[in-house]
């Protein structure tokens, strides 16, 4: 007797439609015991590559099963490029979505709900993220991908809307210290990485954040924010000539000729070492 049976014979606690969709789902099990790991077939799926002529890398990989497609931006516009601000690309990241020079922060959320689409950001020390995934029905994906380029191309940054932010991210470091594995890991980068820029939390110091002014926030997006600071990874419901002009009519919008240039990974040569 195989183990999916053997488990069904099992007296039940319970019964009910719940428990009877259960153990349905359980009797189609396999084993997959006897299964040859080396000898799985590849995927059927290809891969498309290509660089724009702006300079963004792209990634496209058609997947038909359903009326979507998932869109990732990958900026080289991590806390490494802080420099003298400590905060600065986080606040520039979590500044975006507050709306457009058209829409303010509200009616950017509710036009996305509206539209099925959900976006999402995050950033490390190396690169800040933003995460689209919406229906691939063309009319419903035109009017979305508008919308979403000018919040990357030409982000509104309202003094109001930046300011709230910078409260939230001072939240953020104010909980980091009350929890001893994040104090720990605090701890430990800024041993191991002394004097580099990954010592520093990814959002920053209180006084960084303080310091930000506007015109910072803005030098930072058109450089950082720049066609060619940029991987695109692309799934979804498109043909190959949608996906081209999708990311097409996205990098032509976007600032042009900045390329940062990431430190070296490794700690600095003064960093503390422990035997």
């Amino acid at each position: 007797m195989n183990q999916a049976a053997s488990t069904l014979s099992t007296p039940l606690i319970c019964s009910g439609p719940a428990t009877d969709a259960a153990v349905a789902a359980m009797s189609g099990l396999n084993a997959a015991q006897g299964i040859d790991l080396t000898q799985l077939q590849p995927l059927a799926v290809k891969v498309q590559q290509w660089v724009t002529p702006e300079g963004a890398r792209v990634s496209f990989t058609p997947a038909h099963e359903r009326p979507m497609f998932d869109l990732a931006l990958r900026f080289r516009a991590g806390s490494v490029l802080d420099g003298d601000n400590p905060g600065l690309a986080a606040l520039v990241l979590y500044s975006l979505d507050q709306g457009t020079k058209q829409l303010d922060s509200a009616r950017f959320a509710q036009f996305l709900e509206g539209h099925g689409a959900i976006m999402n950001r995050s950033i490390n020390h190396d690169e800040a993220v933003v995460t689209l995934r919406c229906l691939s029905l063309p009319a419903l994906r035109a009017s979305v991908l508008s919308l979403f380029t000018q919040m990357l191309a030409q982000p509104a940054l309202r003094p109001d809307d930046v300011a709230r932010i910078r409260e939230r991210l001072a939240i953020a470091q104010r909980a980091r210290a009350w929890y001893p594995s994040t104090r720990k890991s605090d701890a430990t980068m800024a041993h191991v990485f002394a004097d580099h820029p990954y010592a520093i939390p990814v959002t920053g110091t209180a006084e960084g954040l303080d310091g930000i002014t506007d015109q910072q926030l803005r030098a930072f997006h058109q450089r950082a924010y720049s066609a060619n600071n940029v991987d695109i990874g692309l799934v979804g419901d498109l043909s190959p000539a949608e996906a081209h002009q999708l990311v097409a009519d996205l990098v032509q919008a976007l600032p042009q000729n900045w390329a940062a240039q990431l430190p070296d990974p490794s700690p600095a040569p003064n960093a503390h070492t422990t035997s």
